[in-house]
């Protein structure tokens, strides 16, 4: 049996465009540690994802991202993705069918995440 702990732990965070721009980079670094070739991104910042799909993502919209980015596009790049948007009420779906989607390829594999945002917890 294989399990991922996956833990994240970002200080500093100056806004929610960062935090999303972070997650979207751990999430391109699991999926090339887990080699998975065919991927989709979640998303609920429109802003992010039209920057994300743009052929020539030279012009972050907020400079303070830019590492988180460049990494998410460096690590996705080997893979055919596609960031998709989500409206905000529907990140609980997204979770469950993430989860569900998990298991059913790989039924070994436990994803542990944790999260410490006061709202969520």
């Amino acid at each position: 049996m294989q399990t991922i702990y996956i833990k994240a732990a970002m200080k500093g965070t100056s806004s929610v465009l960062m935090a999303e721009a972070a997650a979207l980079a751990l999430a391109a670094t699991v999926t090339k540690h887990l080699d998975l070739q065919q991927v989709s991104f979640l998303s609920d910042n429109q802003q992010l994802v039209n920057f994300l799909n743009n052929p020539n993502p030279d012009d972050p919209p907020d400079w303070r991202i830019k590492y988180y980015t460049q990494t998410f596009i460096n690590l996705s790049n080997a893979t055919a993705h596609r960031v998709h948007r989500i409206k905000r009420d529907q990140n609980c779906t997204a979770d469950t069918l993430a989860m569900k989607s998990s298991t059913q390829l790989h039924p070994s594999t436990i994803f542990t995440c944790t999260c410490s945002y006061a709202a969520h917890v």
